[in-house]
Order: C-alpha cells, then structure tokens, then sequence
C-alpha cells in the first residue's frame, strides 16, 4: 500500500506555513508591540510570533523523539510555563529575522514529514497540550496552532482590548 498521508501533510503545513508568514508580514510597524493577552506576561504580537518559531522548534524534538519510539513530553510539564520560560529565552527583537527563522523551522518540520511513512501518522505519544494522541493529530496542531494566535491578533487589533485571562471572564 503507497504512503499518502505524508503528500497531503506536507501541503498542508507548507500551505499555512505561507499564510502565517503573510500574515505577520501585513502587520504595520505599531502591531507589533500591541498587548494580545492578559495571561501570564501578557504576551505582545511579537512574543506571540517568537512563541510560534518555539513552538514549531519545539514541536521538531518531540515528533522526533516518538518517531524514535519515544513517548513524547513529559506528563509533568506545565506548558504555560514553559511557554513563558522559551519565550524570556529567546531574541525576537528583530521581525524580519524571526520571520525568516520560522520560515526554516517550518521546512524543517515539512523534512520530518516527508520522511515518514503512513504508519508513523498513528504512532501515539504525549503532547503537552493534546495528551496521549497520535502524530497525526499532532502535526493536525502545528497549523492550527497558528490559525489560532493570528484569529486572536486579528480579534485585538481590530477591537483594541486584550483578550483576557480565564481567570478575569465573567462568571455565569
């Protein structure tokens, strides 16, 4: 039987992975500071963009780890955390080179892809977010992952108001 998972996923991932670098290359100069989130340290535009290029880096050593045989992150990691922790770590000051460097992380990722075969798309392991899913779900999150942030960039930079932490939303 002919692998076909791999051709779709590898479009799919290029394909966004495009739309992610347009979008981020429309934004005008005073969009890139503008606060996004109240949660945490409430991440800007730019923080949200060097969070995606952790991310996809990320998201790299655990495909690889499971593709491996291994079983993926950690059952004790607390991903607001070490969101926070990859996002103080990193230098994302300049936008055209952060853009760029995620432009690699995403060929990067597409490479894992096209090396695999129709039963790695099964394979199970832990995703920090997820849980205990398969690889394809977890290359299914990459691209909506991002999908996700730039609805909500879009959302605040259309309305001017952060959106706000679970913790300060009504109560019904």
């Amino acid at each position: 039987m002919a692998d076909n998972r791999s051709p779709k996923v590898v479009k799919r991932l290029a394909n966004e992975g495009l739309k992610t670098l347009e979008f981020f290359r429309e934004l005008k100069p005073a969009d890139w500071d503008t606060q996004i989130y109240t949660a945490g340290a409430g991440w800007t535009t730019r923080e949200i963009l060097c969070h995606l290029l952790n991310a996809e880096q990320g998201f790299q050593h655990l495909l690889e780890d499971i593709l491996r045989g291994g079983s993926g992150a950690p059952e004790t990691i607390d991903l607001d955390i070490y969101n926070e922790r990859q996002i103080q770590g990193t230098q994302c000051d300049d936008v055209m080179k952060t853009l760029d460097a995620l432009s690699r992380a995403r060929v990067a990722t597409i490479e894992i892809v096209r090396g695999m075969h129709d039963a790695d798309f099964d394979r199970t392991g832990r995703h920090p977010f997820l849980g205990v899913t398969t690889v394809e779900k977890m290359l299914q999150l990459i691209y909506r992952h991002a999908m996700l942030h730039q609805r909500d960039i879009r959302r605040v930079l259309d309305r001017g108001v952060p959106i706000p932490s679970e913790d300060e939303l009504p109560v019904d």
